[in-house]
């Protein structure tokens, strides 16, 4: 049984990661401490696309809602389908070892969401995928996968990523949003004159 701090897991997989992968394989974190981890570190992004999206001004506080919340369930989405991916490929691996694996292997795109801040700066948050999919190349080396697992898992994390990313843009441009908007300010307008 290891020793690691969950609150150390985001300094540390930048630092030593393939000692910390090793290290967290051997900890036993529990499945709630790992959900709360998630929930926050996912809200990164979400909050400060918020933030970013409304102060701007280039969409209205509605529209940068229900892109937030979008964005921060559409996350957690990819992190459950692809725990369940880990959870039934990778024999002797539990559904909670699978669950905290692919909450660490997202945690560099969670803390990259910190350029969200400024949307001229989102480009940058590209780098927070790379490193995701080079921890998940990292933890299946260690465990010992073969060549063509590592490449179905890099595929379907990707997948995954590139899917809830494009659902999210589908949110934040879609004129159906802004119809209902223009629809709820007219009858808005008739019910108070």
């Amino acid at each position: 049984m290891g020793k690691i701090k969950l609150y150390k897991i985001p300094v540390l997989i930048f630092v030593k990661p393939r000692k910390t992968l090793k290290e967290i394989i051997k900890t036993e974190i529990s499945p709630i401490s790992i959900f709360v981890f998630m929930l926050i570190l996912n809200s990164i992004g979400p909050l400060l696309s918020l933030y970013s999206l409304y102060i701007t001004g280039s969409y209205t506080l509605t529209k940068s809602l229900i892109y937030a919340v979008g964005t921060y369930l559409l996350d957690i989405i990819s992190i459950f389908v692809f725990s369940l991916f880990l959870n039934k490929s990778i024999k002797n691996f539990s559904l909670s070892d699978s669950f905290k694996f692919s909450v660490i292997i997202y945690t560099p795109i969670w803390l990259s969401d910190i350029v969200d801040i400024n949307q001229y700066l989102r480009p940058l948050s590209s780098l927070g995928l790379i490193y995701s999919l080079f921890l998940l190349f990292l933890f299946l080396k260690i465990i010992n996968k073969e060549k063509g697992y590592i490449l179905v898992a890099i595929t379907l994390f990707l997948l995954l990523y590139f899917f809830d990313s494009f659902i999210a843009e589908l949110i934040i441009t879609n004129p159906i949003l802004e119809k209902i908007k223009n629809l709820s300010y007219n009858l808005h307008l008739k019910h108070y004159g």
